[in-house]
């Protein structure tokens, strides 16, 4: 069994099976439960964040618009 732990953008395949023992192998793969919870939260904190820029970059513009009629 193939289990990827990935952080980031960062990505390593690790082969559970040549672990030494089930503890090992349970150790990765609630490693790599906690890393994918780590990656969803920064997608969504930086989805988040693209939003608000884009509302930021909106209302910017309509201000620059207001300005250019006064």
């Amino acid at each position: 069994m193939i289990a990827l732990l990935g952080f980031d953008g960062c990505q390593m395949l690790v082969d559970i099976t040549s672990c030494r023992n089930l503890q090992e192998q349970l150790h990765l793969v609630e490693l790599q439960q906690v890393i994918l919870y780590r990656e969803n939260t920064l997608m969504h904190q930086r989805k988040k964040m693209n939003q608000n820029l884009y509302f930021l970059s909106l209302v910017v513009i309509n201000f620059e618009l207001l300005l250019g009629e006064l």
